[in-house]
């Protein structure tokens, strides 16, 4: 069970010299139990769940990316709990039901008027970039980049604002929860 599945990453590791490819679901059931699931899937679309950690109770976060992959031992995620972005390094062998301890790296500032939504790590760029939602205007979004993670500390500033408005011809809302690129691609598209 997934419960509320925020956001996600997939990363490969390489067991027994194959490549082989997990989502990492950042999940919550009440704000109060928050895990990272990780599931296992096919090229046929299945997916099972092979391991779920566990952040310690009253720990909130929505979002999570990977930021470093050594992909036969571990990777780490940047867990993102408000406006504070935290470190955790996952092995490949972790045993489900570990409880993970984040480590603080850096914070944002607040986006008066928007809710903060997911997240993408680019590592050939070294930037993050976050998605927001109007709290007002639901058909306003913006993304935001900050520059400089693997070094960053402290409350970092943005480096750019991307806007992103829906036609004024329908009632229905449009909010961008999750954002990304191509990953190994030469299309720099924006997928939300």
């Amino acid at each position: 069970d997934l419960w509320h599945a925020n956001d996600a990453t997939i990363i490969e590791f390489t067991e027994n010299g194959v490549s082989v490819p997990y989502i990492f679901v950042a999940a919550y059931s009440d704000k109060k139990i928050n895990s990272i699931v990780k599931l296992r899937f096919n090229s046929l679309g299945e997916y099972w769940e092979t391991a779920r950690y566990n952040f310690p109770e009253g720990f909130e976060f929505v979002s999570i990316a990977c930021i470093s992959n050594a992909r036969n031992e571990s990777a780490v995620f940047l867990i993102k709990s408000g406006n504070n972005f935290h470190t955790v390094t996952i092995p490949n062998n972790l045993s489900s039901g570990t409880t993970l301890t984040p480590s603080l790296k850096f914070s944002i500032k607040t986006v008066d008027g928007f809710s903060s939504q997911g997240t993408h790590y680019d590592l050939s760029s070294d930037t993050l970039y976050i998605a927001f939602s109007s709290k007002t205007n639901f058909n306003e979004n913006c993304i935001k980049s900050y520059t400089g993670i693997l070094n960053a500390s402290g409350t970092i500033p943005s480096s750019s604002t991307w806007t992103i408005k829906k036609g004024e011809n329908t009632d229905l809302r449009f909010e961008v929860e999750g954002i990304g690129f191509r990953p190994n691609s030469d299309d720099d598209k924006l997928w939300f």
